[in-house]
């Protein structure tokens, strides 16, 4: 898991105080970013950005479900600080959003 137990079990209580410290892009200390978004309902996330050519010169990275809480994470070693970036998200029946 890349979020904490805590995290998550604050999260899916709803008292969560400091979400913006848990979900959307995070620098690391050892370089890449951390991604997180709630998606509770998708069948995958991938973000993508300037990093990946917006998913056309390289594939989306994907995002990994963190338990069964919704919340969609993984790191990307190629992002940075600064980078643009959105999320792709597929729903259950295949419809892909941009967020």
């Amino acid at each position: 898991m890349l979020l904490s137990d805590t995290d998550l079990f604050l999260f899916g209580e709803g008292n969560h105080r400091q979400l913006w410290q848990v979900l959307g892009a995070h620098p690391l200390a050892a370089g890449g970013v951390r991604f997180a978004v709630w998606a509770p309902a998708a069948r995958s996330v991938r973000v993508q950005g300037d990093w990946n050519g917006w998913g056309e010169t390289q594939p989306a990275d994907e995002l990994f479900p963190q338990d069964r809480s919704g919340v969609w994470a993984a790191v990307v070693p190629a992002a940075a600080a600064g980078h643009r970036y959105k999320f792709v998200v597929e729903s259950a029946s295949g419809a892909v959003t941009l967020k």
